[in-house]
């Protein structure tokens, strides 16, 4: 748990950074626990809408493919991370390989079930509800290049939390902080340099 971690590490504030479903997560930290958070940033932040309506209850099973089809993990990992960034970079191959090697480790399906598990959370455990009670300073940062209805929905959190900017990169995708690290770290260094709540 992260709170029980920053306690042991004798952390007793610090600005909760997230991406992607760490952005859910880091969202739902801040909501249980505001005094331990001075800023909250998350980019391209999952979960800015809630999807349950109409999907049933999906029970998690921890049922998975313990012994995958290399091949299939493989193309599997080029489609979902090619689609993710707007500018492709040859470096950007490394995240596939670390998919891919985790399908080739003796501890794969310790870490599919985690994956799993993390799935499900996305999809059934919605931070929305959560916005309007969140008074930590918030940053709303992203690609604009997210689905057609990211920048959307990032300005409707925005209106909905009440501290909260967002910033916007045109012509970026899903991991600017990849694509455009530059930006993304003035950002950065910009909004965790002004004054917290």
């Amino acid at each position: 748990n992260t709170a029980q971690l920053l306690e042991h590490l004798g952390i007793s504030e610090a600005a909760i950074v997230g991406h992607s479903i760490g952005g859910q997560m880091a969202t739902r930290f801040v909501f249980l626990y505001p005094e331990m958070s001075t800023h909250l940033v998350t980019v391209n932040q999952i979960g800015l809408t809630d999807g349950r309506a109409g999907r049933g209850y999906r029970p998690f099973t921890g049922d998975i493919n313990a012994a995958p089809d290399p091949l299939d993990v493989y193309a599997s990992a080029v489609r979902t991370d090619t689609r993710r960034y707007v500018n492709w970079k040859p470096e950007f191959i490394d995240h596939i390989r670390i998919r891919y090697g985790q399908s080739l480790s003796g501890d794969y399906p310790r870490l599919a079930y985690v994956r799993s598990l993390g799935g499900n959370l996305r999809g059934m455990d919605t931070v929305v509800d959560d916005w309007p009670h969140i008074q930590t300073k918030t940053l709303i940062l992203g690609g604009e290049i997210d689905g057609p209805n990211f920048p959307a929905n990032a300005r409707h959190a925005v209106d909905v939390l009440p501290n909260a900017e967002v910033f916007l990169i045109p012509g970026v995708g899903h991991n600017p902080h990849e694509e455009v690290p530059e930006i993304v770290s003035a950002e950065l260094i910009r909004f965790l340099g002004s004054d917290a709540h």
